[in-house]
């Protein structure tokens, strides 16, 4: 993963025959189907009402003092079962390509089913707003530009390029004031703080069942 660079300049965008089975085997295809249908009942459940917002920061190893950037589209109650994925993780990522001799290192943009309570890298979690249009929404992530060969595009970039269209295209219900300055210094604040508080320590005694949040939009936090 290339650097990111919190203090890019890079200009905001213009407005991706058979024998019966015997009866023992059908008793186990039943309690299957049963418990299959159960898991998708309750992902069903778990995942009505709003959908959420939310910029994660998530760790890299490589520098502990930057982190990558990703959006997450989330409903507004999650639930903590590993084999559940309800969050959409949006996000630009490098990817390692060999053609031939020749060795690049791409920008892509990724859109896939995460479970963040059951993900190790990342941090913090900041909850900017609720979804009105998650369709939309989504269109508008897979538009945004993907720019190679810049030293100013970054994961970074991506993400703000990709709320300034969200604000354009008012798809962002009850949301905090789109302020790019004030969202990317309250997450580096959050996501200081929680390591001074130890929160990413294997000593941490707290309950980390979930990511740390901070709710932008009530000015507070949600899940220490």
């Amino acid at each position: 993963m290339m650097a990111a660079n919190p203090t890019s300049k890079f200009p905001a965008p213009k407005s991706p025959s058979l024998v019966q089975p015997v009866k023992f085997f059908g008793y186990f295809q039943s309690i299957w189907a049963h418990k299959s249908v159960g898991r998708r009942n309750r992902a069903k459940a778990t995942s009505s009402g709003k959908l959420r917002l939310y910029l994660a920061l998530y760790a890299r190893l490589k520098d502990p003092q930057t982190y990558h950037y990703a959006l997450h589209i989330s409903p507004e109650e999650e639930t903590i079962d590993p084999e559940i994925c309800q969050t959409t993780k949006h996000h630009c990522k490098n990817i390692l390509q060999s053609t031939g001799d020749t060795i690049t290192i791409p920008w892509v943009y990724e859109a896939v089913k995460v479970n963040p309570n059951h993900d190790s890298r990342i941090l913090v979690r900041i909850l900017l707003g609720e979804i009105t249009q998650a369709d939309l929404a989504e269109r508008l992530f897979a538009e945004v530009e993907v720019i190679q060969g810049d030293p100013d595009f970054n994961c970074i970039t991506w993400v703000h390029h990709a709320l300034l269209r969200l604000h354009e295209a008012r798809v962002i219900g009850t949301a905090a004031l789109f302020d790019w300055d004030n969202i990317q210094n309250t997450s580096l604040e959050y996501v200081q703080k929680k390591k001074q508080q130890g929160r990413f320590s294997t000593r941490w005694e707290g309950d980390s069942s979930r990511v740390a949040t901070f709710d932008m939009m009530l000015n507070r936090e949600i899940t220490p």
